[in-house]
């Protein structure tokens, strides 16, 4: 006798406090509080990158034998150095030094990316939806919010604290620029956690984007992106070009200051971290207007001299005088670049749609190109300290302009090749029209339609009838030859007519014979 299994019942595992989807925590702050858990991670973001800056700092202080600056100062110069990769202008007592190392400020912006995806990972985990008449879903934006604000108290804290006899910065300009970066880096984490679903963060941003945004103007908004994009990459590789034809006048700054091994690595380092200043700076000469260091100033077809910092980066500048006249080819780079942004923004609306819809879309891309353009170029202006090195960098409004009209040119060429390819392609349509109509006729004479066979396998067929009636009346022995005649007929016509019957007879039999009764 077999005996019964006993069923017993599942153990179910209960899910983390703070996941909905029941998986394993990232870290001991899942199941923190929520206060808690933004306070840790603001502080978090704000930490690593001060770290490192300080760290940096001090490595070259000590490699500094003749210096008697003590370690404090250093440290102390370390957390400036941290504030002015927000970009925060250091007072500097005759001067500020306001030209900011663009590229260092990816470093707390990653920082701070890094902190708030593990801080809003939470609340991606979670699948419902904020309500269509909330602009931010609640539960993130009272974390984002609070991250933001944490990260910009500590930067006013710094700031605050952080003073030196010859250096200093504003506390409250330091929190400002501090909340910006964080929020720029939230928004950063939050488009990757919730790239496909924003709709349920922030339902009335998305519904206002498509309502009272212009069609027109969404369009020009990726390919302007790429525009600036693909402009600053132009800068940048002159640069490289410009710095592998003067490398022996840049190595003898370098000999002329002797830094020795960490303090030229240092050296180095912050020379490289102004890289997209020196593309925004070497993109304004290509434009036309160019920039100015103080006395000396370059532009496209000229170069002015004047008395420069000792700092090997300046090296870079040409001789003082004019230019090769075939220099001024650089000017077809932006009309190239505006040919580009115009050709993919009239890709992204309908190829055969009016040329006024297209215009505008040219146009409005063209326009918002040189506009980011032009907010680059004042972004890669700035001070070095002193009364004569106030203003460096590019001229803002010229080069702006010239670089709007330049793109504008393109833009408009662009318009013009791809309106006449629209305009060809009706006139390709219309042409192919007689060729197929005159193809067709051709093949239905000659090859295309089979011969007809019906009036053959139909006389066939009755002289096939007449000689099974003649045989009819003769010896019953040949009624089968008759027959099988009849059947062959038959088969001979179905043979030259596929898939076609005899009349008044059946597929693979013989004809039924009539046969006369007694009189």
């Amino acid at each position: 006798m077999r005996l019964p299994t006993p069923t017993l019942p599942r153990r179910t595992s209960r899910p983390p406090s703070g996941r909905a989807d029941g998986a394993e925590p990232d870290g001991m702050l899942d199941d923190a509080p929520e206060w808690a858990r933004v306070i840790v991670y603001a502080l978090l973001a704000a930490f690593v990158p001060a770290s490192l800056v300080v760290t940096l700092v001090f490595a070259a202080w000590l490699a500094s034998t003749a210096s008697s600056v003590p370690a404090g100062t250093a440290i102390t110069t370390g957390l400036l150095g941290w504030l002015f990769a927000h970009g925060v202008p250091l007072n500097l007592g005759r001067g500020s030094l306001g030209l900011i190392p663009w590229l260092l400020t990816l470093l707390p912006l990653l920082s701070v990316r890094w902190s708030a995806q593990r801080l809003l990972a939470p609340q991606a985990a979670q699948r419902h939806r904020a309500r269509p008449t909330d602009w931010v879903r609640g539960d993130v934006l009272v974390s984002a919010v609070g991250f933001c604000m944490t990260y910009a108290l500590v930067a006013f804290l710094v700031g605050t604290l952080a003073r030196l006899p010859g250096a200093s910065v504003q506390p409250a300009l330091a929190a400002l620029c501090a909340f910006v970066v964080a929020l720029l880096g939230v928004a950063w984490a939050g488009a990757q956690l919730f790239g496909g679903h924003l709709d349920r963060v922030i339902p009335r941003v998305v519904d206002a984007w498509y309502d009272y945004v212009p069609a027109w103007l969404r369009r020009a908004v990726a390919p302007s992106l790429r525009g600036v994009i693909v402009l600053l990459g132009v800068g940048a590789l002159a640069l490289v070009v410009v710095t592998a034809l003067s490398v022996d006048r840049v190595a003898s700054l370098y000999g002329d200051l002797a830094p020795g091994w960490v303090g030229g690595a240092v050296l180095t380092i912050g020379q490289l971290l102004y890289l997209p200043t020196g593309a925004a700076w070497v993109l304004s000469v290509i434009v036309g207007p160019g920039f100015s260091a103080g006395g000396p100033a370059v532009g496209v077809g000229y170069a002015h001299g004047g008395a420069l910092p000792l700092v090997p980066a300046f090296g870079l500048l040409p001789d003082p005088g004019p230019l090769p006249d075939l220099f001024r080819l650089v000017l077809l780079v932006p009309v190239a670049v505006g040919f580009y942004v115009g050709w993919v923004a009239v890709r992204r609306g309908a190829r055969l749609s009016a040329w006024r819809q297209r215009l505008v879309s040219v146009v409005a891309a063209c326009l918002l190109t040189g506009l980011l353009t032009t907010a680059v170029f004042a972004l890669a202006s700035g001070g070095l300290g002193s009364e004569r090195l106030d203003r460096l960098g590019p001229a803002v409004l010229p080069a702006g302009a010239a670089l709007t009209g330049e793109l504008l040119l393109g833009g408009l060429l662009a318009a013009l090749v791809t309106g006449l390819r629209v305009n060809r392609l009706p006139r390709r349509r219309a042409a192919r029209k007689p060729r197929a109509a005159s193809g067709n006729t051709v093949g239905s004479d000659s090859t295309d339609t089979p011969p007809d066979t019906t009036a053959a396998a139909g006389s066939r067929a009755s002289e096939a009838g007449s000689l099974g009636a003649r045989t009819s009346s003769g010896p019953k022995t040949s009624g089968p030859k008759t027959a099988g005649a009849k059947t062959a007929g038959a088969k001979s016509a179905g043979a030259r007519r596929p898939g076609a019957k005899a009349s008044g007879t059946r597929t693979g039999r013989a004809p039924k014979r009539r046969t006369t009764g007694p009189s």
